[in-house]
């Protein structure tokens, strides 16, 4: 069985290389199995889908706990519904000095994770 990081790996490789030195680093980094995935949809969307281990924190939560993230002390991917709350809170936490990286949509992954799993059906 694949892990919910297997297709966000599949989705960087088959969607974003070769467009920048960030989504290759992101990609790397999804390879090495360590990042913190955090989901800034809204709790009722979080429930409906998620990755495994992906922490929910919306965009109006992040700068607050931003101090707390900062103790992680590992790389952050940031998803959202479409991709726009993502690439915000990707900006508030790279301004934090964080090491983060803008992932996109939830949309493009979940239907990445449903074509998977159609094709292994």
């Amino acid at each position: 069985m694949k892990t919910e990081m297997y297709y966000i790996w599949l989705l960087l490789k088959n969607t974003l290389i070769g467009k920048g030195e960030e989504f290759r680093s992101m990609l790397e980094i999804v390879n090495k199995g360590n990042p913190v995935i955090i989901d800034v949809r809204k709790p009722v969307d979080f429930t409906k889908g998620h990755l495994e281990g992906a922490l929910n924190i919306t965009l109006e939560e992040i700068n607050p706990l931003i101090p707390d993230l900062i103790t992680i002390r590992k790389p952050v991917i940031v998803i959202s519904q479409k991709g726009i709350r993502s690439e915000k809170a990707a900006v508030y936490l790279k301004e934090a000095g964080l090491e983060v990286y803008d992932g996109g949509s939830w949309n493009s992954l979940k239907k990445l994770v449903n074509t998977y799993e159609h094709s292994i059906n």
